[in-house]
Formats: C-alpha cells, sequence, structure tokens
C-alpha cells in the first residue's frame, strides 16, 4: 500500500507528537535507517498504531520526491 493511501483516524491526526517524540524517532532513523516502531493497519488501510513512523515516513518520502523534482541532489563518486 502507498503511503497516501493510508487512512488516518480524527483521533491521530487531532494530536500532534511531542517534538522530544519526533526528534528521538528522527535520530534512530538516522542512525539506522530504519524506523523505530512499526506502521500497523487494519485490513481497510486504517492507521491503527505507529502515528510517528507514519509521519517520519511521509517526511522523508516527501524530500526524495522534492529532491527528484528539483534536481536537487548528488551522488558521491558518481558524474550525476
Amino acid at each position: 500500500m502507498k503511503i497516501d493511501e493510508i487512512k488516518i483516524y480524527p483521533c491521530f491526526a487531532a494530536h500532534e507528537p511531542k517534538p522530544e517524540k519526533m526528534q528521538q524517532k528522527e535520530q534512530y532513523f538516522e542512525e539506522t535507517g530504519a524506523l523505530q516502531s512499526q506502521i500497523i493497519l487494519d485490513s481497510r488501510g486504517n492507521l491503527i498504531d505507529g502515528y510517528t513512523s507514519y509521519l517520519l515516513a511521509r517526511a522523508h518520502i516527501a524530500f526524495a520526491q522534492s529532491c527528484l523534482e528539483t534536481g536537487n541532489f548528488t551522488f558521491s563518486g558518481s558524474a550525476v
């Protein structure tokens, strides 16, 4: 399932995670390249757990897409 197809219950969307929690999840992602907790969906594509991981995944996907669209990227040791 594509991340933009995941449905978010209003109870998640109404409560932003604490900045400290997001910072800790971001640091873990930067150090390991993995999300710290799973994104868990029900059979209809509704998020039931892992909201912070979902937000982090969306942010990184949006950043990568922006880089590709603007050409704002380089590859170390590459002619690109």
